[in-house]
């Protein structure tokens, strides 16, 4: 079976934060794989972030449109671009065919200081938001969402490097934010094929939204015992297989 996949990012992210996943995305199952920018972030760093997540899924409807990809869809979404790809369930139930959601959150599945764990929100705000050090900020994301990636060094000369050539606006990143702390999840959630990835030791997200999440969704939850926020990065090897076990039975 050939699907077509749109791959979402996260918070102040863009396509190169994949990091070479959604290639191997691609060799793995043999099917077509997009990757789309949210407004405000890389390919388009010049544009202003959408402060709503309704907002932003209409955006990247109107792009996939634009680049001429043909729904269904399975959309593959990390954090807040999991969300994203939650509201765009919502607002267009049939063009999407199957959800893959990793380390996200929503408004009220648990309590507010287990969405953004509380014990960083002073390094978030210090380091994130007010510094205006990218070594700093991309430092920073490493340090709070890697737990097993090999080499951190050559990935923060990377992460420096696409920050200085696309860089996201401080605005844009507090918009984001916003969108991101008010999105509550349009109940009841359409069940369709769902694989709901999360990480035990995840130090931004509490992976207990992901246990509910897949609950309200119909779906199936994995937790990876070790990994950090970015998962895809950590441990690309086991969400593939993960992948693939949720595939299979889709697959007939």
């Amino acid at each position: 079976m050939n699907r077509r996949w749109i791959l979402l990012r996260g918070l102040i992210r863009d396509q190169r934060h994949f990091e070479g996943f959604e290639k191997r995305l691609a060799e793995f199952t043999g099917d077509e794989v997009f990757c789309i920018d949210l407004p405000g972030n890389g390919s388009r760093y010049k544009e202003t972030s959408p402060n709503s997540i309704a907002d932003m899924a209409l955006v990247l409807r109107k792009e996939a449109k634009r680049l001429q990809i043909e729904p269904p869809y399975h959309i593959l979404a990390v954090s807040l671009g999991g969300m994203v790809a939650l509201e765009w369930t919502h607002l267009f139930r049939p063009e999407i065919a199957g959800l893959v959601i990793i380390n996200t959150s929503a408004k009220g599945l648990t309590p507010f200081y287990q969405r953004l764990r509380w014990q960083n929100y002073q390094k978030i705000v210090r380091n994130l938001l007010l510094s205006d050090s990218v070594k700093l900020k991309e430092a920073t994301i490493i340090d709070l969402t890697l737990n097993l990636y090999p080499d951190q060094l050559a990935l923060l000369k990377r992460w420096i490097q696409y920050a200085q050539e696309r860089p996201t606006r401080r605005i844009n990143g507090l918009r984001q934010l916003w969108a991101a702390s008010n999105y509550t999840l349009p109940l009841p959630l359409p069940h369709l094929p769902t694989l709901i990835l999360a990480s035990a030791k995840d130090r931004l997200v509490a992976y207990e939204n992901s246990l509910i999440l897949a609950k309200l969704a119909g779906g199936v939850a994995q937790v990876h015992p070790q990994a950090g926020h970015e998962l895809l990065l950590d441990d690309p090897a086991w969400v593939l297989t993960q992948l693939e076990a949720w595939l299979a039975p889709l697959d007939g």
